[in-house]
């Protein structure tokens, strides 16, 4: 008996382990996606600023601010 209690309480120490994990995995995963889109995000914006943006990347780099919008809202 004593030996189930034991691996009752095991087993709930790893899944509360494991939920810790999925919400780290989750966090690294939403940082990584906002760096991507940040970083291509202000590659345009640069390129804008030197004025030697075209009329699609401009609509691009509207697109790319939605995006990272849209992503910092759903995160929260």
């Amino acid at each position: 008996m004593a030996d189930f209690k034991y691996l009752e309480k095991r087993e709930k120490m790893i899944e509360k382990k494991m939920a810790q994990l999925e919400d780290k995995t989750r966090d690294l995963q939403h940082e990584s996606k906002m760096k991507k889109l940040k970083a291509k995000y202000d590659a345009l914006l640069k390129k804008k600023k030197s004025k030697q943006l075209n009329l699609d990347e401009e609509i691009i780099l509207e697109i790319y601010k939605d995006a990272i919008e849209i992503e910092e809202k759903a995160y929260k």
